[in-house]
């Protein structure tokens, strides 16, 4: 019987909701402007997880401005990381 190599994938990246992704598949962490109802005061954001198969992930919604980017860049520091313990 011959052994057969199996392909040594990326450790995956958890998200700041729990989800969890492979960081060759994530294509970009965007920040994105999010419907908000007429009673609430100020912009509201959402973080979504851009796919390299076309799909998204929204991590979090209804965010401040100051949260949404606190939120990006956790996604991208668990992304990234995760990226180096597979290099």
């Amino acid at each position: 019987m011959t052994e057969q190599a199996v392909p040594r994938l990326a450790p995956l990246a958890i998200l700041p909701n729990g989800e969890a992704v492979r960081p060759e598949e994530v294509s970009r962490v965007l920040i994105e402007t999010a419907a908000s109802l007429v009673e609430e005061a100020g912009e509201r954001f959402a973080v979504a997880v851009h796919l390299s198969d076309g799909t998204r992930r929204v991590v979090a919604a209804g965010l401040s401005r100051p949260d949404a980017v606190d939120m990006g860049r956790r996604c991208a520091r668990a992304i990234n990381e995760a990226a180096r313990q597979g290099a």
